[in-house]
């Protein structure tokens, strides 16, 4: 892993601790069942060796328990993160070569939406592509996600790292 990935990553880790909060017990977020540090159970189930390590007093909310702690919590959201870099470098152009500020931005908004909303972007990625920043920013601003201000001002705060770089 090279300097800037381990700084992404890093700077994420603490960035998503803050904004998301910690929740020992399943949540309803959106619609979708959460757990965590903005866990999305719903759409990524928890690892089989993580459910080993969870206190559930044998009850579970489908592959979830009703409880976890804040070290596994920890542990959970590291690994999210790799997986939504990971997802980042296959989906945005260009990944690789974009500021510290846009990969992180990037992999919040696809950590916040989920893969399968992320891609629904298209016209944010493709000013990517293109190299238009400013187009990307007035994209996200464009989006029911932030017009309906379902992460708040995440979502303004994201699109002005994808402007500024």
């Amino acid at each position: 892993m090279d300097n800037k990935t381990k700084i992404v990553k890093m700077n994420l880790d603490a960035r998503l601790q803050q904004v998301e909060g910690f929740s020992a017990k399943v949540y309803k977020d959106r619609g979708s069942m959460s757990i965590g540090y903005g866990h999305s159970i719903s759409e990524n189930p928890l690892p089989k060796d993580l459910l080993k390590r969870l206190s559930d007093n044998g009850k579970t909310f489908g592959t979830a328990p009703l409880t976890m702690d804040v070290t596994t919590a920890r542990h959970l959201l590291k690994r999210d993160i790799g997986y939504f870099y990971k997802a980042a470098e296959k989906r945005v152009p260009h990944f690789e070569k974009l500021s510290v500020n846009r990969q992180e931005a990037l992999v919040e908004m696809m950590f916040n939406l989920g893969e399968t909303r992320f891609r629904g972007f298209k016209k944010m990625l493709k000013a990517l592509d293109n190299k238009d920043y400013k187009k990307a920013f007035d994209e996200i601003l464009d989006s029911k996600w932030h017009r309906e201000r379902q992460v708040g001002d995440r979502s303004r705060f994201i699109a002005e790292k994808v402007r500024r770089g």
